[in-house]
């Protein structure tokens, strides 16, 4: 079961773009095919989707069909990354690249022209201890108003 998936729902559907700061805590199976129908939505509104993606593995198929179907206006990025490292023991994470990925959501959230920026399980990497906390929130406090920020975690910190 998600929770705050309602909320998060509510505030998109009023219509305004970039309507706040949203947390929705699930499952990683639910929270991506929660955020795929989200971002259908907000897609075929007209909105533009940045997504920086927490772990090392492909996104879903339903997600990367949305890049296909709407170019241009959802850019999904992996941690620092252009695509996800598939290699051999890839699955390793340093300070640097999870980083990096907070940058490039801070960068999307400042610069502009992205309607929303969706952190997917960047909780994982501040359980890890590669980001801390404070830095994660402080993407709350500089949060443009006409951005929308959502983070999508299988847990708190």
């Amino acid at each position: 079961m998600l929770r705050g998936a309602e909320s998060a729902l509510r505030e998109g559907a009023s219509g305004e773009s970039g309507s706040g700061a949203s947390l929705v805590l699930g499952p990683a199976e639910e929270l991506t095919g929660w955020l795929a129908r989200w971002a259908e939505a907000r897609l075929e509104a007209g909105e533009r989707l940045f997504v920086v993606q927490f772990w090392t593995g492909r996104p879903s198929r339903s997600l990367l069909s949305l890049t296909a179907r709407f170019s241009g206006r959802i850019e999904i990025r992996f941690m620092g990354r252009d695509e996800p490292d598939l290699s051999p023991g890839s699955g390793s994470v340093d300070d640097k690249w999870a980083a990096d990925g907070v940058a490039l959501g801070a960068r999307a959230l400042e610069k502009g022209g992205w309607d929303h920026v969706v952190l997917l399980e960047v909780d994982a990497v501040v359980r890890q201890g590669f980001v801390e906390l404070d830095r994660v929130l402080e993407l709350v406090d500089r949060r443009p108003s006409d951005r929308g920020l959502l983070f999508l975690c299988t847990g708190a910190p």
